[in-house]
């Protein structure tokens, strides 16, 4: 593993913090704005997986070079590299009608969808060459599973259920088992899939 970071992920890290932190940004000061900050702002695993590699990257930048670098590398990267993938394209494929948003909505919509994660993945492939092992994919089904466990508290709470594939009154026991089936499949094919090109094309044999 090396901690030097080449130019072209450097930059794109530059563009990812603003582009999340201005997308963030306006949901959390509209939702202030309506006094729903902050859980009502990041009750959907979009805002938050975007706010986690925000996170990841504002560290990334400020921990280059140093020996702490390290420890953002690795599964921690590829875990949220599969996450965002995952919120990509699950609103390209299935939640997204097509119809772009308007105003202000659009731009959010156009970063937390589109530019954000896509950054996010090339950096991956640009940066990340800490050699992977397959030990981590089961424990990084952690995350969704918690993300899974709040949507339905607060589905049960305030009968608002965030996403289709949550909705337990509509779908049932077997309907919502069945989508937690395969959006597990999602996230750990995604996540195999990086630690295979990680493994035969990014890093070599200790």
């Amino acid at each position: 593993m090396t901690s030097e970071v080449p130019t072209l992920a450097k930059i794109l890290r530059i563009i990812l913090i603003g582009t999340a932190g201005f997308s963030l940004g306006i949901r959390i000061i509209l939702d202030t704005q309506a006094g729903r900050f902050p859980l009502y702002t990041f009750r959907y695993f979009t805002l938050q997986s975007n706010l986690l590699i925000w996170i990841w990257t504002v560290l990334a930048v400020v921990l280059q070079g140093k020996p702490s670098y390290g420890k953002l590398t690795g599964s921690l990267k590829t875990a949220l590299t599969a996450y965002i993938t995952v919120t990509w394209l699950v609103y390209m494929l299935i939640l997204s009608d097509g119809t772009p948003p308007d105003g202000i909505d659009f731009w959010t919509n156009l970063f937390n969808h589109y530019a954000n994660p896509i950054i996010f993945i090339a950096d991956f492939f640009i940066a990340e060459r800490t050699r992977l092992t397959y030990k981590w994919l089961l424990p990084s089904l952690s995350y969704p599973y918690a993300y899974l466990t709040f949507a339905l508290i607060w589905g049960s709470l305030t009968d608002e259920y965030l996403y289709f594939f949550v909705d337990l009154p509509t779908l049932g026991v077997t309907g919502l088992i069945i989508w937690v089936a395969l959006l597990s499949v999602a996230f750990l094919t995604f996540g195999l899939i990086y630690t295979v090109i990680n493994r035969k094309f990014l890093t070599s044999e200790p």
